[in-house]
């Protein structure tokens, strides 16, 4: 969890703190912020550190955060309420408003406040983006929040769509830490994209970027977005393309420290599902595309494993059919070490787990319903498996995907499952309609009682995708 991530990098000896060979002297002088939905246990844990030294801060975390974790049980993960810490909701549905946007302003300040002695912890996850937001003047919230319904609706990834926030936005692209000069700042991470950028993650207000308003042009123009932009946006990107880009002012004191990212998260699982006695695979930490192509992928890689235990006659065929088909969604060293890995598979006298993670997209049309990238990819999986599951007798199999946030799309679930134990009470016709129109929410809400509901969890390190194939009792 995010708090054991933070006192895994940050330690305090006496009146110093330390993290890798930084130290800072303690002396009644720490102030922290925190944006995104797992900062509230990297506070606890910063608390538990350094309480009696820190003077202040402000936390902008999700809408609903605070009942969430209570309500499982996770008040372990809030904030000591010691008066110190102003612990700020907004953002529902992870999309800017006021409420994120007078919580940055408190944020803006306490930074620039900041003084020489002085130590800012700035704890940076998942959903900063959102909850850290103050648009350059005349762009207003509803602007941003339309930008990136632009994006989202085109399939961006969350790389591209943060290059773009960066450059319409006062305090992303690393002006935050801009802002906390003369004062010392930490800037502890955790990573929600493939790769762990720094400079993207949250938009990567504590690390100064390279990018430019040339790259975020390339981006809109990419997505075909160049006509469709509000007025407001189209004046501060064409104002930044005839301007030399603003220098860094001054040198900010400033180390960004990458805490965490979605290896946490399948170490865990597979850990877990070994503990079920299944014998585990890791396809990647690195999942990444359209979702329902690899709820696809995940279907076809099912059909392919059955084959190549009930088939062994014909094990390099099928090795070679597994590697052709996760080339869209798999960088090449993941799908050589799978390949590998998928050897070991001979029976299923114990239940195959093999466990993906990473980032999926969906590329919306004009008319749309209501889902998420995980619903829409199990939803994908679920209509696959029709024309594979009479090849696969004998063979029971279970998907899930899931979002470790506890939340995926604009809805109230993380992701869905489904079970062949049950695939005979599913309408494939409905199945489908709801897939053409990315209506995946309803589909498992109304048709199939199948959504992963859990609030949100108070970590935030992508998705994760789990396939349990398993021998039929039958």
């Amino acid at each position: 969890m995010p708090d054991h991530l933070v006192k895994k990098t940050i330690q305090r000896c006496g009146n110093q703190l330390i993290q890798g060979n930084q130290s800072f002297n303690l002396n009644l002088n720490v102030f922290v912020v925190g944006f995104g939905k797992a900062v509230c246990g990297m506070c606890r844990a910063v608390q538990d550190l350094v309480g009696d030294h820190i003077v202040g801060g402000v936390l902008s975390v999700p809408h609903g955060i605070i009942h969430d974790l209570k309500a499982n049980n996770k008040s372990h993960l809030l904030p000591l309420n010691d008066g110190k810490i102003e612990v700020l909701e907004g953002a529902r549905y992870n999309t800017p408003d006021q409420a994120s946007f007078a919580s940055t302003q408190k944020i803006i300040k306490l930074c620039k406040e900041a003084k020489e002695s002085d130590l800012i912890l700035s704890l940076v996850t998942g959903g900063g983006s959102a909850l850290l937001n103050s648009p350059i003047h005349p762009i207003t919230i509803s602007d941003m929040c339309n930008v990136v319904k632009l994006l989202t609706e085109k399939g961006a990834t969350i790389q591209d769509m943060n290059i773009v926030r960066q450059q319409i936005s006062q305090v992303k692209g690393g002006k935050l830490a801009q802002m906390s000069t003369p004062a010392t700042m930490w800037s502890l991470i955790l990573s929600d994209i493939i790769g762990d950028p720094l400079h993207l993650i949250a938009s990567g207000p504590t690390v100064p970027t390279s990018n430019t308003c040339t790259d975020a042009m390339a981006v809109v123009e990419k997505y075909g977005l160049s006509n469709m932009l509000p007025q407001s946006v189209q004046l501060v990107l064409n104002d930044g393309l005839r301007t030399t880009p603003e220098k860094v002012l001054g040198t900010p004191n400033i180390d960004n420290i990458l805490v965490g990212n979605n290896i946490i998260a399948v170490e865990a699982a597979c850990a877990k599902a070994q503990e079920f006695g299944c014998t585990t695979l890791v396809l990647s930490s690195a999942v990444q595309g359209e979702a329902k192509d690899i709820g696809t992928s995940f279907m076809k890689m099912a059909s392919a494993i059955t084959k190549l235990v009930l088939e062994p006659e014909n094990r390099l065929n099928t090795e070679h059919e597994i590697k052709e088909l996760l080339k869209t969604i798999l960088p090449e060293e993941s799908i050589q070490k799978f390949i590998e890995d998928v050897k070991d598979v001979v029976s299923f006298d114990n239940p195959v787990c093999i466990i993906g993670a990473g980032e999926s997209t969906v590329n919306l049309s004009k008319q749309h319903g209501k889902g998420g990238r995980n619903q829409e990819m199990t939803l994908s999986a679920l209509v696959e498996l029709q024309d594979l599951f009479q090849h696969m007798s004998g063979v029971n199999v279970c998907f899930l995907s899931a979002g470790t946030d506890g939340q995926d799309g604009p809805t109230d679930a993380a992701g869905a499952v489904f079970s062949t134990l049950d695939y005979s009470d599913i309408d494939i016709v409905i199945a489908k309609e709801h897939l053409i129109r990315h209506d995946s929410y309803n589909f498992f809400k109304h048709h199939y009682k199948e959504l992963v509901t859990c609030g949100m969890t108070g970590t935030n390190v992508m998705d994760i995708h789990i396939l349990l194939l398993s021998r039929s009792k039958k």
